[in-house]
């Protein structure tokens, strides 16, 4: 699986470090999941997972199948999941996203679709937590 960053503008921000960590790791967990059973399906796929970093945004995305039209719209809401029962939970966006509302930023899916005609890009907005360079 490759992994690409683009730093486009350099920033700092103020938060937990657990709770950065929580948040990174499981938008990677989600991405891995759905580009493994892509590959599954289409073994001439190669996987990547693309992060941005674009003061205050921090943009995530992946070459899979994107969200889902028929949850794009309460994707953040608790329990829901397109992944097969036991595989999922439905929790892990709602809380990335409770995690970030607690330290006044948010976390959107972007309207651009892919090549499959999905969402894909998840925006991450941290200008409430931005520090300022002086």
């Amino acid at each position: 699986m490759d992994f690409t960053i683009f730093l486009e503008d350099d920033f700092s921000i103020s938060i937990n470090r657990g709770k950065i960590v929580q948040i990174i790791d499981n938008l990677i967990s989600n991405s891995e999941y759905w580009l493994i059973k892509l590959k599954g399906n289409d073994p001439n796929c190669k996987p990547s997972i693309t992060i941005k970093i674009e003061s205050p945004w921090i943009y995530f995305y992946d070459n899979g199948y994107g969200i889902s039209p028929a949850i794009e719209n309460m994707l953040f809401e608790p329990f829901v999941t397109t992944k097969p029962k036991g595989e999922g939970r439905g929790l892990g966006l709602f809380i990335i996203q409770q995690l970030l509302d607690s330290s006044k930023c948010t976390i959107a899916l972007e309207p651009f679709r892919n090549e499959h005609g999905r969402k894909y890009i998840f925006a991450i907005n941290f200008s409430n937590i931005i520090n300022e360079y002086k």
